[in-house]
């Protein structure tokens, strides 16, 4: 009974008939190409490299406002000293920096650190010093 359910089964999936050859109708056909037009295509931010003198653009449009809110953002970045051992030492350092009013965000890595300020109650210098009596001086 076995043997007679599988040759069944083994006859209903194999054709002895040879399959026909595709036709036209049956072969399916590229359409052209679609072009990109501009509205689709969704722009990208970029921000260049802040100076002590000139303030940076604003972050991605998607960014959440900061806690304090300020009117002004610039950015300022330095060169360590001496390299830090790790990269996540700049969460550390960060941790100390944000403590100070008008420090926004700190990020780096173990070479340097860019620190983003309100120019109303932050200076380079002030940063700078601050980063020294952290015991961690930069040019």
């Amino acid at each position: 009974m076995a043997a007679l359910a599988a040759a069944l089964l083994l006859g209903g999936c194999t054709s002895s008939a040879p399959s026909a050859a595709p036709n036209a109708a049956t072969t399916p056909t590229r359409s052209a190409p679609t072009a990109v037009t501009a509205s689709t295509v969704v722009p990208t931010a970029t921000r260049p490299a802040a100076t002590p003198t000139r303030p940076a653009t604003a972050g991605p449009s998607g960014a959440a406002p900061s806690p304090s809110g300020p009117s002004n953002r610039a950015e300022v970045t330095f060169r360590f000293v001496q390299r830090l051992s790790t990269p996540e030492e700049i969460e550390e350092i960060g941790t100390i920096l944000k403590e100070a009013p008008g420090i926004l965000d700190v990020f780096g890595d173990e070479r340097s650190i860019t620190i983003g300020y309100d120019p109303a109650r932050r200076t380079p210098d002030q940063i700078r010093d601050q980063l020294g009596s952290a015991r961690h001086p930069v040019e």
